[in-house]
C-alpha cells in the first residue's frame, strides 16, 4: 500500500515505508521490495531504503545507517524520521547510488584497470 512515512508501516512486521528503481511511489514493502503477503514478510534480508537495526539485515554492498534528510533531500528519504537507520549504499568499499540502487560502478572501474595492467605486464614478461 502507499505510504508517506516509516509510521504508516508499523503495522506490517519488517516492512518499511521504501521507494525502488521500477516505482515512483513510496509503498510498504518487504526488505525484498515486494509486497506482504497476508500483513507477513518473509524476507531475511534487506534492499536499499529499507529500515534496519544493523548492518547485518541489510543486502550485500549496503550499510546500516541515518540518512541525510537535511535541506534538500529527496522525497523518498524524508519518509523517515531524523533518528531512524536505514540500508544505505557502502560507499567506502564502492558502491554507490544511482537512480534508486546501489552501482558498483567504481569496483568495476577498478577491477578493468587491475586486468589491463596485469595483461600488459604480462606481455612485457613474455617477450
Amino acid at each position: 500500500r502507499p505510504c508517506s512515512r516509516q509510521a504508516e508501516c508499523a503495522g506490517i512486521s519488517s516492512s518499511s515505508c521504501v521507494r525502488t528503481h521500477y516505482d515512483p511511489v513510496t509503498r510498504c514493502l518487504c526488505g525484498d521490495n515486494q509486497p506482504p503477503v497476508n500483513g507477513q514478510c518473509d524476507s531475511q534480508t534487506k534492499a536499499l531504503y529499507h529500515v534496519c537495526a544493523n548492518s547485518d539485515e541489510c543486502n550485500d554492498g549496503l550499510i546500516c545507517g541515518t540518512p541525510n534528510i537535511t535541506g534538500t533531500a529527496p522525497l523518498h528519504l524524508r519518509v523517515h524520521a531524523p533518528t531512524d537507520k536505514i540500508c544505505l549504499c557502502d560507499a567506502e568499499t564502492g558502491f554507490t547510488e544511482k537512480e534508486h540502487t546501489c552501482n558498483d560502478a567504481e569496483i568495476l572501474k577498478t577491477s578493468l584497470l587491475a586486468i589491463f595492467l596485469v595483461s600488459c605486464i604480462r606481455k612485457i614478461l613474455v617477450n
